[in-house]
């Protein structure tokens, strides 16, 4: 009976560690939850701001959506030119738009995008330009905020408040939406100047992003002691020769770079609620047409241009002659420049119909005009539609009757926006597109009405956005699962070694959850594999382009080979880390500008689907397997940094790397400080910035991994370890012991023959009845070393896949850059770390296959090898920017803070190996307690 009760209590004792487990693990995922529900809400108002009423959700603006245009050489519906404009512009799809009177409106993207050009005076004044740069919010507001002041200490008749006034008028600039608000509460001022004060304060507080396009059109700015306005200081400062080029350093200001992006941002709204056709980026709205009696207007504009240049004219061309300069000018520029010396033959009277004949021909590898024109040439703004005479539209080929229907269908539409704009009839929404199409489709090659259905889907459904809720899901089901199958299985087994099974002696509450877990696992991947053939359909491409394609990819990816690695296996474990990496990506992909969410037009390096396909969907596979290798080993660091071992660990033995990183930090954080203060010398330099932000990082490194490690003990000592403390050890001396000994140590008798495989397994247990009993230390080690035997299988599974697939996509891309470029390696920056990742990752698999790398050690370099993707996925592109990969080029990226995480990401695995080393070595002095004192 010692024996039974011991071993019972034992397994009790271990319940009760998982029981507090289980908590702790309830709560991080409802934080987890917690935190990614709060980084989809949108930015709220103040509380005693009036509710914001939808506008534009209606029938007509559904229909409008479906009109085609063209946008950055790509042709897409209305209804994602609008979104994608409002996303310039206000920085989101649906802001809350602040009118004059205060009125609060969530405009459909459409309503919006098309009223712009319908109603500009009122959208003047409405507040949707994002500037959340606080600096340039005040540098914007300046000159109101001085004139508040001043009113105010005019009126003022205590001596501390105009002294206090004074303190901020000094600097204006540092003037804060709380100082305002001090302010405004000062007894005897009149209520148009404390209106005036709560209104700026309101202006310059934190949550108020948006001015109105007058606002910028009419501040003015102070620089050097002068007054400019602020657009055209804007434009100064942002001059393409003054911010530098590719792998120079930019000499603007933050302050600078957030002004010439405003003005981007208002130049944008200016294209089209002006109808600007040489800035921004206008509405284009038809093709060109593909008959002679363009390319005899396109001739006759070119000659009418060489006619004036020759004379030293100012050339007098109407808005749709500068347009077709524009696009043939565009033409000139792609084909080779030999084709484009080939025809100059003097001026004469034949020379439009030799033009004609030259831009009909056939130039080998290079279009013709007229085909170019009809693939890539840019079709016609609105505002030149619109500012065209009937007879000259006649005149560059396109059609009278339907060009007359398609613009009287566009003013009916007007008059019926200018009459209500928040509900129109339908019918002119529904003739007017039909109006475009009919045109589009008589004029030159046109988008199908399906294509832009499917689109508009796309675009509504948003289900890379929508995966992140059931993968969200999946992975809490899947950690309660496995937390109510670890206890209750104990319960049932004490013995278990591995309760982490998705199925087997799982109890059914266990099993439920799994079950569950894998179905919401299976409909996350089913909503990614929706979008991407949606994507496909849409584009014509594999969707792995750009940096965002590449994010979704990997999760999906990761997910389905987390899932299978979870089938075959039959433990949660490998589902749980693809589950990570699969919220990591879609929360990614949906919060941070990545640079390709929107569908844009393929650049010329990447028009071939073939090897798009076979090389860079091989090559960004690998990085998933990898990235699922990176996820099963961060959940087995944390099982290292947080599990019993041999002896207590004292915080006093773990805060020794923060020692050295404090100084460290504090050296990086002064030369950071230093930077923006210097005006000359190398502290002004920007690779003095980056060395000492690097050098920080490097201190915080080692400060994060005492503290993690300091934070791992102490999870051990309050949670893991109290389950362990009642547990009872038979003593030597006990009849068990006794009873165990005299049957191990009775002579037995040899068998005559060899033994059979039931006789074998007898022994084994009765040699194994006759150890002594492991202490609780040793059995919850035993445990951890069980239920990690899974986690390092899968991280070898996950990391031979990588490899195969990173090994075959670098021959495939060395095969299509032959095909391409003449070479087939050329140590490219893009090359060259695929390499390294290839090379990085075999030598934990050959460590691993030699004997020479443990569990941890596999563990840790799943996530320490990460870093390699890592720099060849993201470093190459936002870090390095060199190469002919040049597609992959991306400005901004945050560099600094990809950095940081991922510091803090190694750390974990440094804090891991630290206190798993102290715990195997000696105590540091006598006196130390030690784990049997513990229990007592």
């Amino acid at each position: 009976m010692n024996k039974v009760s011991n071993w019972n209590r034992i397994g009790s004792g271990q319940t009760d560690l998982i029981g507090r487990s289980a908590r702790w693990l309830a709560a991080s995922t409802l934080l987890l939850v917690l935190t990614i529900t709060a980084a989809e809400l949108p930015t709220t108002a103040a509380a005693d701001a009036q509710p914001a009423i939808p506008t534009g959700d209606t029938p007509a603006y559904e229909e409008l959506g479906r009109w085609a245009i063209q946008q950055d050489g790509r042709l897409k519906p209305f209804d994602t030119y609008a979104r994608q404009m409002m996303k310039r512009v206000a920085g989101k799809e649906r802001p809350i738009v602040v009118g004059p009177e205060g009125e609060r409106r969530v405009w459909n993207p459409v309503a919006a995008v098309f009223d712009w050009a319908i109603h500009p005076d009122e959208w003047n004044q409405r507040r949707f330009i994002l500037v959340e740069y606080q600096p340039l919010k005040a540098f914007l507001f300046r000159e109101r905020v001085v004139n508040a002041l001043a009113a105010a200490r005019e009126e003022t008749q205590t001596q501390t408040t105009r002294e206090r006034i004074d303190a901020l008028l000094s600097d204006p600039l540092q003037v804060t939406s709380r100082d305002l608000d001090a302010l405004a509460a000062t007894p005897n001022l009149s209520p148009p100047i404390v209106a005036q004060l709560d209104d700026l304060a309101a202006r310059l507080a934190e949550d108020s992003k948006w001015v109105s396009p007058a606002e910028l059109q009419s501040a003015q700015v102070q620089d050097q002691g002068r007054s400019f306005p602020f657009i055209e200081w804007a434009i100064s400062v942002n001059r393409p020769n003054r911010a530098g080029g590719m792998g120079s350093e930019d000499p603007r200001t933050p302050l600078e770079t957030k002004a010439g992006e405003a003005v981007q941002r208002l130049i944008s709204y200016l294209s089209i609620s002006e109808r600007m056709t040489d800035r921004g980026d206008p509405m284009r709205i038809l093709p060109r047409p593909v008959n002679d009696t363009q390319l005899g207007y396109v001739a006759a504009t070119f000659r009418k241009l060489r006619s004036a240049v020759a004379q030293g004219q100012n050339p007098s061309l109407t808005p749709l002659e500068n347009d077709t300069l524009f696009n043939l000018n565009k033409y000139l520029g792609e084909i080779s420049r030999k084709k484009h010396l080939e025809f100059n033959p003097d001026a004469g009277e034949a020379w439009d119909q030799e033009f004609v004949v030259w831009l009909k021909q056939n130039h080998g590898k290079d279009y013709n005009y007229v085909e170019w024109s009809e693939q890539f040439g840019w079709w016609v703004p609105l505002g030149v539609v619109l500012a065209t005479s009937p007879e000259e539209l006649t005149r560059a080929g396109y059609d009278s009757e339907k060009m007359a229907a398609f613009r009287s269908a566009f003013e009916a539409l007007e008059s019926a926006l200018l009459e209500s704009v928040e509900s129109p009839a339908v019918e002119p929404a529904r003739e007017f597109v039909a109006s475009a199409r009919m045109l589009g489709e008589a004029t030159s090659s046109y988008p199908g009405e399906s294509i832009l259905d499917w689109e508009i889907r796309y675009n509504k459904d948003d289900p890379f956005r929508l995966a992140q809720i059931p993968y969200l899901a999946a992975l809490v089901l899947l950690i309660l699962g496995l937390v109510v199958s670890s206890s209750l299985g104990l319960k049932a087994n004490p013995d278990a070694e591995a309760p982490s099974s998705l199925t087997a002696q799982a109890p059914w509450a266990g099993r439920l959850l799994a079950g569950l877990g894998m179905l919401a696992f299976l409909v996350g991947m089913g909503l990614e594999v929706y979008g991407f053939v949606l994507r496909v359909w849409i584009t014509g491409w594999a969707p792995v382009t750009n940096m965002y394609e590449t994010v979704v990819w990997v999760g999906f990816v990761t997910s389905a080979l987390a899932f299978g690695l979870a089938v075959l296996s039959r433990r949660a474990l490998p589902a749980i880390g693809g589950a990570i990496v699969a919220v990591v990506a879609t929360v990614l992909a949906a919060n941070v500008p990545l640079g390709g969410e929107e569908i844009k037009s393929l650049t010329p390096v990447l028009r071939s689907n073939y090897w798009l396909t076979i090389h860079v969907l091989t090559i960004v596979s690998s990085y998933a397997a990898f990235a699922l290798a990176l996820g099963l080993g961060l959940i087995g660091t944390l099982v290292y940094l947080t599990t019993t071992y041999k002896r207590s660990v004292g915080y006093r033995e773990l805060v020794g790397p923060a020692v050295y990183g404090l100084p460290i930090l504090g050296l990086g954080l002064w030369g950071m400080a230093a930077h923006e203060s210097a005006t000359s010398g190398f502290l002004a330099s920007k690779d003095a910035y980056y060395l000492a932000a690097v050098v920080g990082i490097g201190g915080g490194f080692l400060i994060l991994t005492s503290l993690f490690a300091m934070l791992g003990e102490a999870f051990n000592r309050l949670v893991l370890r109290p389950g362990l403390a009642d547990a009872a050890i038979p003593s030597p001396g006990s009849t068990e012991t006794a009873a165990k000994a005299t049957t191990s140590d009775a002579p037995q008798a040899q068998p005559a023959e060899r033994p059979n495989v039931s006789e074998i397994l007898a022994r084994a247990r009765a040699s194994s009845d006759a150890q002594p009993p492991m202490d609780p230390r040793e059995r919850s080690m035993r445990r951890t070393a069980a239920s990690l035997k899974p986690v390092v299988a899968a991280i070898y599974r996950s990391m031979q896949i990588g490899v195969l697939l990173v090994t075959a996509g670098t021959i495939l891309g060395g095969a299509w850059a032959d095909v391409s470029w003449g070479r087939f390696w050329g140590w490219d920056p893009k090359e060259v770390w695929a390499l390294i990742t290839l090379l990085v990752y075999l030598i934990p698999l050959h460590g691993r296959f030699a004997g020479w790398i443990g569990n941890f050690g596999m563990v840790a370099s799943s996530v320490v090898c990460f870093m390699s993707v890592l720099m060849a996925w993201y470093g190459v592109n936002f870090v390095l920017g060199v190469g002919l990969h040049s597609y992959g080029f991306v400005e901004g990226g945050g560099q600094l803070t990809v950095a940081a995480v991922s510091a803090a990401v190694i750390s974990l695995v440094s804090a891991a190996a630290l206190r798993r080393g102290k715990s195997y070595r000696a105590a540091p002095a006598p006196g130390v307690a030690t784990h049997a004192s513990v229990h007592a």
